[in-house]
């Protein structure tokens, strides 16, 4: 219940409390002087970290519709077909701030941030734009349609990364471009105010669907993908199972200990009667918890190991 059923009180508990306290958070300056503005951040900062985020996607399916849910409950807009990552991103905690269109794709371990020193500004990831791992995304950046944000790279503050182009890293805070895309007159990102409106969408098209939108929404693969509420409720089983799996040394060692010391059968067991040392309970439970543990990290080999080969070959 701790592992699996707490994250998702916790979270249904911190949303409640999002609405009802914290509230929505307007773009503008960030009022220093007040204490219940600061408070404000740094609750939502606090209650939504990607800690307490992740824990919820591992539960409800890490890639899939639920955590695009998760993010609207929060008050992000959030478009269809989103591939999220295994590690989601961190964030300020000001979601709605966040826009992220119809088929982005995002990277591992990356971060958003809406909220500066001095003021909360929107990010907006337009329709079919990619945001890679270990990025950066500053308060104010636009991503435009079927832009690339490659690995490692900075999301400019109060820039735009024209529609189809493609930036990788990071030099003076500012990503490089690889490739211009459609706006092929400016040799670095644009500012806000110069962005074309058309490329600004997040409403996506046939040039944004992503091979994972087109198999898991659009079941359009050519070969057979496992419908979507499958997936989640085999990875709220998988999460299950992992659960049991890691608690099974600490309940074979209570099990396994009182069976040595006082018998195999409950009913035949005497605890008043046998009074046994404290060290020795402990060895004795150690020492089983142990074996088990042994015996499970063989188990789990074993499975990985059957499955490379009988699965991948």
């Amino acid at each position: 219940a701790r592992e699996f059923a707490a994250p998702l009180v916790y979270m249904a508990v911190a949303i409640l409390i999002k609405w009802c306290i914290i509230g929505k958070f307007q773009e503008g300056p960030v009022d220093a002087a007040s204490n219940w503005q600061l408070s404000r951040h740094w609750l939502s900062a606090t209650l939504f970290s990607r800690e307490n985020m992740q824990c919820v996607a591992d539960i409800v399916g890490r890639h899939y519709e639920l955590v695009s849910v998760l993010y609207r409950l929060l008050g992000a807009k959030v478009g269809k077909r989103v591939f999220w990552p295994g590690q989601l991103p961190i964030t300020t905690g000001q979601f709605d701030l966040l826009e992220i269109g119809d088929d982005v794709v995002f990277g591992s371990r990356s971060a958003i941030f809406n909220r500066s020193a001095e003021s909360l500004e929107r990010i907006r990831l337009c329709a079919g734009c990619n945001v890679a791992d270990n990025c950066v995304v500053l308060p104010g950046c636009t991503v435009g349609k079927n832009a690339v944000l490659g690995s490692n790279s900075v999301g400019p503050g109060g820039r735009f990364l024209p529609e189809g182009s493609t930036w990788f890293g990071a030099r003076g805070c500012e990503p490089v471009m690889l490739e211009k895309g459609i706006e092929g007159s400016f040799d670095g990102a644009m500012y806000n105010k110069d962005a074309p409106q058309e490329s600004l969408t997040l409403e996506g098209d046939e040039s944004t669907i992503r091979p994972f939108g087109k198999a898991v929404y659009l079941r359009e693969a050519p070969y057979f993908v496992f419908p979507l509420p499958l997936m989640i409720l085999c990875s709220a089983l998988v999460k299950t199972l992992a659960i049991l799996v890691h608690t099974t040394p600490l309940l074979f060692g209570l099990h396994g200990a009182a069976a040595i010391l006082y018998g195999l059968h409950f009913a035949d067991r005497d605890y008043e009667g046998m009074n046994y040392h404290l060290f020795t309970i402990y060895i004795t439970f150690l020492a089983v918890s142990t074996l088990v543990h042994i015996l499970r990290l063989g188990v789990w080999l074993f499975i990985e190991l059957t499955a490379k080969w009988a699965i991948v070959g």
